[in-house]
């Protein structure tokens, strides 16, 4: 039930986007199966589903805003806000405000410089065009300072979950609402020196308990002589230690390294070859093998690779294959995949992943997912 009226509310929506002018509206319908395992050698056989609507207005060249909504079949809450904002530019001033992403940090997908969203978790679909697309409401004023040099402050309120609402008011209740104290915010900047990019950034991570609040902050480099160099790193404090706690071994614990190459080579055919290799290092944890408990426990390994190598033998199909590498334990997840554009902007796809290692490792064959297809058909108006 709660589904049919998100797809009533969508598809309402829809038809209003186009009475608008000196706009630009992108619907995509993504319609999937996947054939998959799980720990106990079972077998399923999993629909998907998801529309997302993309509607901006850039009338004006100094002004721009945007919505997008996505619809996933998959989900108890079905309907969910990805984008809406408005940016204002006022000669060296520019203005951001409503839910959207700002890009700290370099990093495809390994990203130690992503202070507000961290980008270096392992979970996510490697099939994926796009692997962090996390946003939050916020508002940021952005300076530019010259042609490669600009500074850029932001607030970010809470994020509330819309399903924990929506119970409190069936119950009854009146929904828990975030403090003043759990706001984020922070300053970032950039300049060139010597051809390279560099980037610093400081945050403050607002917590329910004032006590419990971070202290965040990430230097970036990037540049790109005859292929992308990037690295980043970073790290946090809290406001308060421990007793037996100091700052520097706090420091330590929290430090983490993201490096990383792109190169894209093009043929006269018009054929592509592109390949990447990122790294992550956290230095303090575990170059050891982890059993499931020490794992389940917090405990972490302390490298991590994630290389990619992608051809297209023509503009309308395209090959891939990723991994998520694991060299303290030796394991790993590989997927291989391609999709191919039959009419305008009417895509197949598949895409196979199999995890590769011993039963305690951390990629395993045993493993939720340890084995998977997926077929799809994507299409964008």
């Amino acid at each position: 039930m709660v589904f049919r009226r998100c797809l009533f509310i969508f598809f309402l929506l829809v038809p209003g986007c186009f009475l608008f002018g000196d706009s630009w509206n992108t619907i995509t319908l993504d319609l999937s199966n996947t054939f998959t395992r799980d720990a106990k050698d079972n077998y399923y056989l999993l629909p998907g589903g998801k529309a997302s609507m993309s509607f901006e207005m850039d009338s004006d060249r100094n002004i721009k805003g945007g919505i997008e909504l996505s619809l996933d079949a998959g989900l108890s809450f079905p309907l969910v806000l990805d984008r809406l904002f408005i940016k204002a530019r006022f000669d060296d001033l520019r203005l951001t405000m409503g839910k959207t992403r700002l890009p700290w940090g370099r990093g495809f997908f390994f990203n130690a410089g992503d202070i507000i969203w961290d980008s270096t978790s392992l979970v996510t679909d490697l099939a994926a065009q796009e692997f962090r697309t996390d946003a939050s409401f916020l508002f940021s004023p952005y300076f530019s300072l010259g042609r490669f040099t600009f500074l850029e402050a932001v607030v970010l309120t809470p994020d509330i979950d819309p399903v924990d609402m929506a119970a409190a008011q069936l119950a009854g209740m009146p929904p828990e609402l975030p403090l003043s104290h759990e706001l984020r915010a922070g300053l970032h900047g950039q300049t060139k020196f010597f051809g390279a990019d560099i980037e610093a950034a400081y945050l403050f991570e607002g917590a329910h308990v004032i006590d419990e609040a971070d202290h965040k902050a990430m230097v970036s480099l990037f540049l790109s002589p005859y292929m992308d160099l990037y690295a980043s790193v970073s790290s946090r404090l809290p406001q308060s230690l421990g007793d037996s706690e100091s700052y520097g071994e706090v420091f330590y614990d929290n430090l983490q390294f993201s490096f990383g190459t792109f190169y894209s080579h093009s043929f006269e055919s018009g054929a592509s070859l592109s390949g990447r290799l990122e790294t992550l290092l956290f230095p303090s944890k575990e170059f050891k093998a982890l059993s499931i408990d020490e794992r389940a426990a917090g405990d972490t390994y302390a490298l991590y690779l994630y290389p990619e190598i992608s051809f297209a033998p023509e503009p309308i199909m395209q090959f891939f294959l990723r991994a998520i590498l694991s060299p303290v334990d030796l394991s790993t997840i590989i997927m291989l995949g391609g999709n191919f554009e039959t009419y305008q902007n009417l895509v197949f796809y598949i895409a196979s992943s199999l995890m590769l290692g011993e039963e305690e490792d951390l990629f395993c064959f045993e493993n939720n997912g340890g084995f998977s297809i997926k077929t799809g058909i994507s299409y964008v108006y």
